[in-house]
């Protein structure tokens, strides 16, 4: 009895020194590794260090479809004004690849970035009258808000 009293203790002793994977920082290092990223592109992309060469009056239609390509849009204003837009838009959502945790703890770890720019270009008789190049700041961050039906997680 006394012996079977004395190797229960020490299993029980020994156990203690054993580190579970959640505790040693090995989980989290597979978290991070284990991450879904979807990407999604709107729109022609365009290189915006070309905006400087665009004169106003002088840069013409064809000059613009030399350094930017067709537009994504045009659009008539009246017999003299037309409205060209580039516009590219990237959307990327990163999501852990494992459910741990908390459900809140996943609805925490899912990130959302979003870069747009637009350049809007008003041609007057073929010739650019006026344009303006907008963009977004990438370094703003978005949380996602998101329901997760909890019973449809359990089935």
């Amino acid at each position: 009895m006394k012996k079977l009293m004395l190797v229960s203790v020490c299993l029980f002793s020994l156990s203690a020194c054993v580190q579970s994977p959640y505790q040693s920082g090995v989980w989290q290092d597979i978290q991070k590794s284990a991450v879904n990223v979807h990407k999604n592109e709107f729109g022609n992309d365009f290189d915006e260090s070309l905006v400087k060469k665009i004169v106003k009056g002088k840069t013409t239609e064809s000059q613009l479809v030399s350094m930017f390509g067709e537009p994504n849009f045009k659009m008539v204003i009246n017999e003299k004004d037309t409205k060209w837009q580039y516009s590219h838009n990237v959307i990327s959502v990163e999501s852990p690849a494992y459910i741990t945790g908390s459900i809140q703890d996943y609805q925490n770890s899912i990130k959302q970035n979003s870069t747009s720019k637009t350049l809007d270009i008003l041609v007057r008789n073929g010739k650019v009258l006026n344009f303006a190049l907008q963009k977004s700041d990438p370094s703003i961050k978005t949380k996602v808000e998101s329901k997760i039906d909890i019973e449809k997680l359990q089935k």
